[in-house]
């Protein structure tokens, strides 16, 4: 057997071999704390790709999918999102040439190793539905740079389409989690940063104090850095829309201690070129492992586009309700016009008619008083003459009551001749309501036109076998004439006149009639020069039932009717005031309370 020495170590070589651990020691704890700090970068943008409203899909070379989010999971049927990894797209429910065309799509970017942005591709839903998609297609690359797959994401735009891109706004309550399966450390940094720079949203996260962690290049362009480094550690201060700070730093703070997101709130924004737009932004804090908040997720989207198109639509929608108004004032004075021109044919023909036969009686019952009278006097100088008359003259004369005929025949024809002047008087009562309107004002008094519309309504304010009789009461002050169009103010007194009469007939329907007979009906009419000798002021009221201040607000209004159907159209009072204040450059008010009635106050210039 062969002995082998074995020397001792000496103690510079022991010291050399402790130092050679150490340093081993210090690499594996360096190694360590950088694969800590990795995996809380991956972590960081794993929870900031949970929180991106959008669907996300990878694939392999040969179109393979190897992963996805439950957003996509949940769109396309899928149970869990470890289903997809195997599957191809001839396992979904897509049209067969829906599904060449992916495949054809995601060949020509990994061949030409480019990425394509907003690609409008349809897609058969599991549900049956048809949509819409604008998808992003990145070729993904192994540490050397060789192209080994492709990252999709994608939003439905089926909406956006169907109205022929009338709408971009997009769907911002996407589910926002996605599930990281990969165990390349440096591949799903890689997929999760590139989701985020191709989203066109501005994306960005902040810690507890608000200072920046991260962004994506959208947020990028609006903060005119040039990198995601620059902007780490930075704080809203330090960015162009400092002046706006405290706003947006008090929207942080109440997400982070509220720990509940905050969508589509409205702000704006001066970007890096100085222009103010508007964004649509929403919140959601971000949570540890353990579920504490320790910063927020902010996703911006610029919404200016869309406010721009609200104001026009706002601005359209004011200069169409102008232009209705003026339809509607054209339409009331065409109603006008015609119901006054056809009322003024209407009285001035039945006028005519009227005079012609009434001429006639006038001018016979006075000839025939003449002649009466002669008669009566030729009979009493035939009694003077012969007082005893033959028996067959004397039994005629009480046969025909001779002495009452005598007595009654002349207050018969007084009767007649009374019965005449009144059918007279209405035919000019008419004329003077109906006068047709010239092209310029003319003067009148104003209570000739009253007093006609009063005996036109004459008939109305009788008693009925409903209601006692309607008591007008005059209290007519010294008015000057007054330079207007008569025929359109006698219109608005007898709209306001008969509207009083049909509230007393109303009234008398909705309720009992024992006891209305006792009832005062009372429509009063006042007229007076106001104190600053520049207006006129009619007064017409009625002590009816009153009308709410809800049916106040609207009385005036075109189409407005508190009538049932076929009683009423709504134009009166409209046309009313149309006449009055468009007209003559008056006022009309109304003012009632419940119970007490009602009264109308029409004012006029006087010059």
């Amino acid at each position: 057997m062969v002995q082998h020495s074995q020397e001792p170590i000496s103690q510079a070589e022991v010291m050399l071999l402790n130092q050679r651990i150490e340093q081993l020691e210090q690499q594996l704890a360096a190694s360590q704390i950088a694969n800590l700090r990795l995996q809380e970068s991956k972590d960081l943008l794993q929870l900031a790709l949970d929180n991106i409203p959008s669907h996300v899909v990878w694939k392999d070379q040969n179109s393979v999918f190897l992963g996805c989010n439950k957003t996509f999971a949940d769109t396309n049927g899928l149970n869990s999102t470890t289903e997809i990894i195997g599957k191809t797209d001839y396992d979904f429910s897509w049209k067969p040439e829906e599904t060449e065309e992916f495949r054809r799509v995601d060949r020509r970017i990994m061949e030409a190793n480019t990425a394509e942005f907003n690609i409008l591709e349809p897609q058969f839903q599991s549900n049956g539905q048809q949509s819409w998609l604008e998808t992003n297609k990145v070729p993904l690359h192994d540490e050397q740079g060789n192209v080994n797959g492709i990252l999709i994401t994608y939003q439905e735009v089926t909406a956006r389409v169907e109205a022929e891109l009338a709408t971009q706004q997009l769907n911002s309550e996407l589910e926002q989690r996605i599930e990281e399966r990969t165990h390349n450390l440096y591949r799903t940094t890689q997929i999760l940063q590139t989701v985020l720079d191709t989203l066109p949203q501005i994306i960005c996260w902040k810690d507890r104090n608000s200072v920046f962690m991260g962004c994506n290049n959208s947020f990028l362009s609006a903060s005119g850095y040039a990198t995601q480094t620059e902007v780490v550690g930075k704080d809203d201060n330090e960015m162009p829309w400092a002046d706006q700070i405290d706003w947006y730093q008090e929207c942080d703070r109440r997400v982070m201690e509220s720990g509940q997101a905050e969508l589509h709130i409205t702000e704006t924004l001066t970007n890096a070129e100085g222009q103010c737009v508007w964004l649509d932004t929403s919140k959601a804090p971000l949570r540890d492992t353990d579920g504490d908040v320790f910063g927020v997720l902010i996703a911006v989207e610029d919404v200016s586009d869309r406010k721009r198109a609200e104001e026009t639509i706002v601005q359209k929608t004011q200069e169409l309700e102008q232009t209705l108004l003026a339809l509607q004032s054209t339409q009331l004075q065409m109603i006008q016009n015609e119901k006054m021109a056809t009322l003024g044919d209407l009285v001035a023909g039945v006028a005519h008619e009227i005079n012609n036969p009434i001429g006639f009686l006038n001018g016979s019952i006075s000839n025939a008083k003449d002649y009466i009278q002669d008669l009566f006097s030729h009979i009493d100088l035939y009694q003077q003459h012969y007082p005893n008359e033959a028996a067959s003259i004397k039994g005629n004369a009480e046969k025909i009551e001779l002495e009452f005929l005598i007595e009654d025949l002349p207050e018969l024809l007084n009767s007649m001749q009374n019965a005449t002047d009144r059918i007279k008087n209405i035919s000019t009562s008419l004329r003077t309501f109906s006068r047709a309107d010239s092209d310029y004002k003319v003067t009148v008094d104003l209570h000739e036109g009253i007093n006609s519309t009063l005996q036109i309504l004459k008939y109305r304010l009788k008693a009925n076998d409903r209601r006692s009789v309607i008591k007008v009461i005059k209290h007519y002050g010294e008015l000057p004439k007054i330079n207007c169009f008569p025929g359109q103010l006698n219109q608005v007194f007898m709209n306001i006149l008969a509207n009083a009469i049909d509230v007393f007939d109303e009234a008398v329907q909705e309720s009992d009639y024992s006891g209305l007979g006792e009832k005062t009906h009372q429509i009063t009419i006042q007229t007076a020069v106001l104190p600053n000798q520049k207006n006129v002021e009619i007064r017409i009221g009625d002590n009816g039932k009153g009308i709410s201040e809800t049916v106040q607000a609207q009385i005036f209004d075109h189409l407005f009717t508190t009538k049932s159907v076929g009683k009423g159209t709504g134009l009166g009072l409209a046309i009313s005031k149309e006449i009055v204040v468009e007209k003559h450059g008056g006022s009309l008010q109304v003012q009632s309370e419940l119970g007490q009635g009602t009264q109308f106050l029409i004012q006029l210039p006087i010059a």
